[in-house]
């Protein structure tokens, strides 16, 4: 999966009771690597990195890669709001799959992803409105769907450690 929690309003727009992280700022393991947009753009939607909060993510490739972040928010945590991305299927339409929600080390719950909304096609590098789901288009944009999830079970404290973690039971590649 890629994950890129929503960046901060840095100073602008309405004042919200959100804290909000970046997952490239978390602690990685397992095989977690940042993805940053490396290059210039050639496209208005040329890659995931392009499209992610900050122009990065963290992708979680391999069994048992994690990104993980403390709850330094006021209050204990009872929902999540994740911006994400997982791989469209091969003859296009989506897969649906699940990531774990890890608290303080243990499982607390799967998180149901999908991709069946994203990854859209174009058959032109300059046809933004390209609304296929065929990938034989090619030029794919919107990589990154956004969940809410209630928090199953007491909300998290504040200081314990909130992680994302693909593992044996995730289906999907990344």
């Amino acid at each position: 999966a890629y994950l890129g929690l929503s960046a901060p309003a840095r100073g602008q727009g309405a004042k919200t009771p959100f804290t909000s992280y970046e997952a490239e700022a978390g602690a990685l393991s397992g095989g977690a690597t940042v993805r940053r947009l490396a290059a210039p753009a050639t496209t208005n939607w040329s890659s995931p990195e392009l499209e992610a909060s900050g122009r990065a993510f963290v992708e979680l490739a391999s069994t048992g890669a994690s990104v993980a972040l403390p709850n330094g928010t006021a209050e204990p945590v009872t929902a999540l709001d994740i911006r994400y991305s997982i791989p469209d299927a091969a003859q296009g339409g989506g897969i649906t799959a699940t990531l774990s929600l890890y608290v303080d080390g243990t499982f607390r719950q799967a998180l149901p992803v999908s991709s069946k909304q994203i990854w859209l096609y174009s058959t032109s590098a300059t046809d933004w409105d390209g609304m296929s789901q065929n990938p034989a288009d090619g030029h794919p944009h919107v990589f990154f769907e956004e969940m809410h999830a209630l928090v199953t079970g007491p909300p998290i404290a504040l200081g314990s450690t909130i992680a994302l973690v693909k593992d044996a039971a995730a289906t999907a590649a990344s």
